[in-house]
């Protein structure tokens, strides 16, 4: 009976597979070098993944400061220290992007503020410094369009999932950037609550591997049923043009992430999409084929009536940098 699940198993992930790459050749091979037809979208947004990602270490501030000099759009990651306060940074352990080791929820802020975040990437960014929430919205303000990740950190036993989405909110609140954050969320509960407490972001649904595998209908429930805007979705995802026509069909946002390929971005544009995740936003910016939104500098990512600065940010080593960006 073992041997037989297990085979059982084998070959569902062989399907699995199998239909993936099927999915992805579907958005990598077209069926010409152009496309015939090219819908953009006339709000179609380029977001700078967790800042300057390829040339900078990822959900700092240096990552974040190279990113603007493109685009105002920046996506983040989020997670909740041992004492609660909101930091950048995309993995549960503080290992891959740090110089120390264990659970970012075990560390107090203290101790995550003495860390190194910059030296795996790169000896020029020795001494960065994992940044607070609080310290990103000082330092950046409404010059920027904040797209944040929030996930349920499921080795963290001591905070429940509505405790970042409740923290995040008075964070947002306190300094009056309700129109400056938009949201990815896995969790129907945070999402639901952040979308009833910040009615004027945008809340998107974090679509993972659960959903590749099951019908279409059940991934619009989901997006129903919490009261989402729309989707954020890896651009392998299966069917990814029939969720598109779907999308457009309800009036829901898509945000395809991570698309580093002009071609594979020059593609997704031309189906419609709202927005297109990069770790090299001035290469796709380079190569694509609609317009990129662009926020009017009196207006850009404000309420109505609110007022709007924009400081001229450059990074310190920053002239030689941004050719790759």
């Amino acid at each position: 009976m073992r041997s037989a699940g297990y085979i059982a198993m084998l070959l569902a992930a062989f399907i699995s597979l199998v239909w993936g790459m099927w999915s992805g050749l579907a958005v990598i091979m077209p069926e010409s070098e152009e496309p015939s037809v090219c819908h953009c979208n006339k709000e179609f947004h380029l977001i700078a993944h967790r800042g300057a990602a390829a040339i900078a270490p990822e959900n700092t501030i240096a990552a974040i400061r190279l990113a603007i000099l493109v685009s105002p759009d920046v996506s983040m990651d989020l997670a909740m220290t041992a004492d609660r306060e909101l930091v950048l940074m995309h993995d549960d352990y503080v290992d891959r992007t740090t110089n120390s080791h264990g659970l970012l929820c075990e560390h107090t802020l203290e101790e995550v503020q003495q860390l190194d975040a910059g030296s795996w990437f790169g000896s020029a960014f020795q001494g960065e410094r994992v940044p607070t929430l609080h310290e990103v919205f000082s330092e950046f303000g409404n010059t920027t369009m904040y797209h944040m990740d929030l996930k349920d950190r499921k080795g963290c036993a001591q905070h429940a999932p509505l405790d970042m989405a409740r923290e995040v909110v008075q964070v947002v609140r306190a300094y009056k950037l309700e129109f400056n954050v938009a949201f990815t969320v896995e969790d129907p509960k945070m999402l639901w609550y952040v979308k009833s407490q910040l009615p004027s972001a945008t809340i998107l649904a974090s679509i993972n591997v659960l959903y590749t595998l099951a019908p279409l209908s059940s991934m619009w429930a989901f997006v129903d049923q919490t009261g989402a805007d729309g989707v954020s979705a890896h651009f392998l995802m299966p069917m990814l043009k029939n969720v598109l026509a779907e999308a457009k069909k309800r009036r829901k946002k898509v945000h395809i992430y991570t698309v580093d390929s002009v071609y594979v971005a020059r593609w997704l544009e031309c189906l419609g999409l709202d927005a297109i995740v990069t770790n090299f936003p001035r290469k796709v910016l380079k190569g694509t084929k609609c317009d990129i939104y662009s926020y009017p500098e009196q207006q850009a990512i404000t309420a109505p009536g609110q007022e709007f600065s924009r400081r001229k940010l450059e990074p310190e080593d920053g002239a030689s940098w941004t050719q790759w960006l």
